[in-house]
């Protein structure tokens, strides 16, 4: 739930996640086929804590923490996690309809049986967003990831640990003449040494939606 305390101009977010018991693959209540493809699945659960606290008129400061605790069997896709994320944000500053945020996120992911690995990941950026006229709408921004892990056979003895970052730049906008109808692009650049071929180096997104309500 969200509460809002009006007084101090401070939001307050609580959040649980759970899943009570084992989800086995000869399960009958799921709609969705795909599902099966990640079963079974085991217990968890998952809480996350936010505070978002305005100063001034202008200036609003946020802070989180998420924790996801397994309980059933751990694999791939069912790992236990700590989360700590933060940002500051300048609402009309420096001009009218101007919105600027500056963000920060680290997880820390444990190893368990079916993952001998621990992995972390830093991810800081800003984003600019600025409202042109009551129907149009453009931003900018960046964001850096930072990504370190365990690598290696344990069983062979040549654990080690690795670093790897991926920038991301993007920009895009938005325009919405009336509730009906709108169109979206937005484009992407990013640079990434995940790969160590140079063709993969660099990657180029565009994408575009038209939405249109009957």
């Amino acid at each position: 739930g969200t509460f809002r305390i009006a007084a101090t101009n401070t939001t307050i977010s609580l959040k649980y996640l759970g899943v009570y018991d084992k989800i086995g693959d000869d399960t009958s209540y799921i709609e969705n086929p795909l599902a099966y493809v990640l079963l079974p699945y085991g217990k968890y659960d998952l809480y996350n804590v936010g505070v978002y606290q305005g100063l001034f008129e202008h200036i609003a400061l946020g802070a989180g923490v998420e924790f996801r605790d397994v309980s059933g069997n751990e694999d791939f896709f069912n790992r236990a996690y700590s989360k700590y994320y933060g940002n500051i944000d300048f609402i009309d500053l420096p001009f009218s309809n101007t919105y600027i945020s500056l963000f920060t996120e680290y997880w820390n992911v444990n190893s368990n049986s079916d993952v001998n690995n621990d992995e972390n990941k830093l991810q800081f950026g800003a984003m600019v967003s600025q409202q042109i006229t009551p129907t149009i709408n453009v931003w900018t921004g960046t964001r850096y990831d930072r990504y370190k892990y365990d690598f290696g056979f344990y069983d062979r003895g040549d654990k080690g640990r690795k670093r790897e970052s991926i920038r991301t730049y993007y920009m895009g906008g938005k325009w919405e003449p009336n509730t009906r109808f709108s169109f979206t692009l937005d484009m992407n650049v990013e640079n990434s040494d995940v790969f160590d071929e140079e063709d993969f180096a660099t990657n180029y997104t565009v994408e575009a939606w038209l939405n249109i309500i009957l």
